[in-house]
């Protein structure tokens, strides 16, 4: 299980923007949309890294349409929209993405194929809220997490309660891990370990496709699979779901029936060894005497680089040291810098930023970036980074450029892979702002991250015995294989 995340998963079901197609199905089929955790500073610091964090907002103006540098002031959605007006913004929408966005050739985007298809789907659309979502769903055509509907609130949302039920995906399988011992769900029986096979009656593989297709774009299968899994129980409050699972003696129980009766349940670490915490970072000393220090998420400024120097002092004389990134959402690379340069004896290199700079697909701008020491002492002891397919945005930088020192074991699973660094902002004549990813990112040996993600040297998978025995085995683990690489060194 995760270390630290039960209040990072609150912000995982942030539900802006849900689709408008969500709210025309019954509470029996439940759609969620996870919103977006990476609308943060992060591509403000790649702007000021690659030169373009200018005072001059406006990059272009296409027809009535304008492209700006950063998220224009919130105005009110026009209404009635006549069949002219909506293909005006649709082709200024059409031409901005064409001139900025980043992807097209390292995700195989047949951008003029897309088009006419949508424009084939424009002729038959009739009202605004049907042309909104049709821009809604073009923008998935990007196939990239960054990439959105900016501040849309034209749909209705459903929420996302759950019963106390926490389920991850293990082994390729949906696997409860807690459940609360007042719940209903424990009286009826359910344990950590067993397997969820189907929801209302709809086999588990069906239900996350449905799933899949309404929630927030991800940048890569793994991510969508865990986050779907996650949110497969919820849907409105106090509403029913009729969950079947195995047993972990391979019963199959069938008609338990349970509310939504909590805002997404999630559940503290049990770890062997005491944490002391911060606001966003927690430490402690594991008994085989390595450190531990968990990042729970980058959303913040130099507060998180303070936080993790004191845990750094405060673990100065351990023999090796874990850094966990798991399940962090991201947030901000601000801080970064500082917390890599404690582990950096030299200025070593970090990530490799584009740019999109001309009218080409394949016209980009290059600039490496280095790291440098950082703070009154520098820790030289064995690191590993440890991850999963939920580290993204921020975190998903952060493993790119940690990675790109060569001064930290990686450690996990693949990274989600949802990297872009600067976005532009295209303000429709309807008001409608669309956010496009305008660049991207390569670790120092030219690995793009976005789809990619940053793969593990040290592949450490959960399993279904550890969520029946309430251990971190993924943590325990990844001290055994730092201590395997300590002992090499000695």
């Amino acid at each position: 299980m995760k270390t630290g995340v039960r209040f990072l998963f609150l912000v995982v079901l942030s539900l802006s923007g849900l689709s408008l197609a969500a709210a025309k199905h019954s509470l029996e089929e439940p759609i969620t949309r996870i919103g977006h955790l990476d609308k943060d500073d992060t591509e403000e610091l790649i702007a000021s890294e690659t030169g373009q964090n200018d005072k001059n907002q406006i990059l272009e103006r296409i027809g009535n349409g304008i492209v700006w540098k950063n998220p224009p002031q919130k105005e009110s959605l026009q209404k009635n929209l006549t069949p002219a007006e909506m293909a005006e913004n649709f082709e200024i929408l059409v031409k901005a993405i064409d001139r900025y966005f980043s992807f097209f050739i390292h995700k195989g985007i047949e951008w003029d194929s897309v088009c006419q298809r949508y424009r084939e789907k424009l002729h038959q659309t009739k009202t605004t809220q049907q042309f909104y979502q049709l821009v809604y769903e073009f923008i998935r055509e990007l196939k990239d997490a960054h990439s959105w509907l900016q501040d849309y609130e034209a749909a209705s949302t459903l929420d996302t309660y759950a019963p106390p039920i926490s389920i991850r995906r293990i082994e390729g399988k949906p696997v409860v891990i807690d459940v609360w011992k007042t719940s209903k769900a424990y009286r009826e029986g359910v344990r950590p370990g067993w397997i969820l096979v189907s929801v209302n009656r709809r086999p588990v593989d069906r239900y996350l496709e449905f799933l899949g297709d309404h929630v927030s774009m991800s940048s890569s299968e793994r991510n969508l699979l865990e986050k779907t899994t996650r949110m497969i129980l919820c849907g409105k409050r106090d509403s029913l779901v009729k969950p079947d699972f195995l047993s972990t003696e391979g019963k199959l129980i069938r008609g338990i029936e349970l509310a939504r009766s909590v805002r997404y349940p999630e559940t503290e670490p049990k770890l062997p060894f005491g944490l002391t915490k911060f606001k966003t970072i927690w430490y402690g000393t594991h008994s085989s005497g390595y450190g531990y220090i968990c990042i729970l998420t980058f959303k913040g400024q130099m507060e998180i680089a303070d936080e993790f120097d004191k845990a750094l002092e405060s673990l100065r004389n351990t023999k090796g040291l874990i850094i966990d990134i798991r399940d962090n959402p991201g947030g901000s690379g601000i801080c970064q810098r500082r917390i890599i340069g404690r582990f950096l004896t030299e200025k070593a290199p970090g990530t490799v930023n584009y740019q999109r700079n001309g009218p080409k697909h394949a016209d980009f701008m290059e600039n490496k970036t280095f790291l440098t020491p950082c703070g009154d002492w520098q820790y030289k002891n064995p690191v590993g980074l440890l991850m999963n397919s939920l580290t993204g945005s921020a975190s998903d930088l952060f493993a790119a450029r940690f990675v790109s020192t060569g001064r930290v074991i990686t450690m996990g699973q693949t990274t989600h892979g949802n990297v872009t660094g600067v976005g532009v902002y295209v303000h429709l004549p309807c008001n409608l702002v669309v956010r496009v990813s305008n660049g991207y990112i390569a670790d120092a040996s030219g690995r793009i991250i976005e789809g990619n993600g940053t793969e593990p040297q040290v592949r450490i998978e959960p399993k279904i015995e550890d969520a029946r025995q309430q251990i971190d085995g993924v943590l325990e683990r990844a001290f055994m294989e730092l201590e395997k690489r300590c002992n090499r060194t000695m």
